[in-house]
């Protein structure tokens, strides 16, 4: 019996030095109370494909912590997943091109871009249901991405908040952030009253693309309600462009990281790369976040790469939009 508990010791032994957590076959994924293990299983979910899943299971971890960076990137991530949002194709919608792709999988090209006359064209002609399908997805696209970069610009995010995920993929933080924002600017315009779960396409707005300038269009309104439409509104566009910048500048620094994807240098390193941009953007760039005249030309060139198109198509959408009001 003496040899039988000996052997059975170094059993157990062997299986706590291998596993460390010998309850782990038994976790209930999705169902802990440690916000970082809910990390993890949203993230398993995530890469599984189990968009829905994830979003359920992120829910459930931002109720506890409400501000994690971690469990909001993974959201809004899913959320682009599920409803088939396609980076790429949004990009290519701001370009001039009167062909440009829906940025949703299976909708009509036209939905996006109908020629009117020339080079003029109709920007977001879709359905109702079509826009308050886009409404929904960017509504919550828009939260999680702008939470995130508020943080990160206030210096609230804390390394526990953090992992390689987030890290590794920060240019889609700052080029998802800004879509969104521009998104949901638009959406905002059209929507009678800017409400995503209860959307009225107002048919009097149209937004009008032509070379490289913006309008909108209000038939019916008077001039104090179409001011008051778009400024109630602009902050909207003018956080986009200047996420769309922190993108762009990215592009033109981009960060490197050592081999070890969890290492604390890694972490820190990512910190002061973030805090390089915004010193570039605020000064250099001379686009901080003090009030500024955005019809006056940017203090820099602007390279012409995927990348600085979008950032040009934002921040021309903003001043276009911003001379309607000032």
């Amino acid at each position: 019996m003496k040899k039988i508990l000996i052997r059975f010791g170094f059993l157990m032994l062997a299986v706590l030095l291998v596993n460390c957590n010998i309850f782990e076959p038994f976790h209930d994924e999705g169902n802990s109370d440690d916000v970082n293990v809910l990390v993890d299983d949203a993230l398993a979910a995530f890469e599984n494909g189990e968009y829905d899943k994830a979003i359920e299971i992120a829910k459930k971890g931002l109720a506890k912590d409400s501000l994690n960076a971690d469990l909001l990137f993974l959201r809004a991530q899913c959320v682009m997943q599920k409803y088939e949002i396609d980076v790429v194709k949004v990009i290519q919608f701001f370009q001039s091109s009167t062909n440009s792709p829906s940025p949703v999988t299976g909708y009509d090209v036209a939905g996006l871009r109908k020629t009117v006359a020339g080079d003029t064209t109709t920007l977001f002609d879709f359905t109702e249901e079509e826009l308050m399908r886009l409404f929904l997805a960017f509504s919550q696209v828009w939260h999680d991405m702008t939470t995130i970069m508020m943080l990160l610009e206030n210096g609230s995010i804390n390394q526990t908040q953090a992992f390689s995920y987030f890290i590794l993929y920060s240019n889609d933080l700052f080029l998802s952030a800004g879509i969104a924002n521009i998104f949901m600017g638009c959406m905002r315009i059209l929507d009678n009253d800017a409400t995503p779960l209860d959307f009225t396409l107002d048919p009097s707005v149209k937004f009008y693309k032509s070379g490289d300038n913006y309008s909108v269009v209000m038939e019916g309104l008077s001039e104090a309600e179409v001011r008051a439409r778009i400024n109630a509104n602009l902050n909207y566009f003018k956080m986009g462009q200047r996420f769309l910048l922190y993108y762009y500048v990215s592009t033109l620094h981009p960060l490197n990281l050592a081999y070890d994807q969890n290492s604390n240098a890694n972490w820190l390193g990512f910190l002061s790369w973030f805090q390089f941009l915004t010193e570039k953007i605020n000064n250099e760039f001379n686009l901080g976040p003090e009030p500024r005249d955005p019809r006056n030309p940017l203090p820099f060139t602007v390279h012409d790469t995927p990348a600085g198109v979008i950032f040009m198509a934002g921040h021309t959408l903003y001043a276009n939009l911003y001379d309607y009001v000032y």
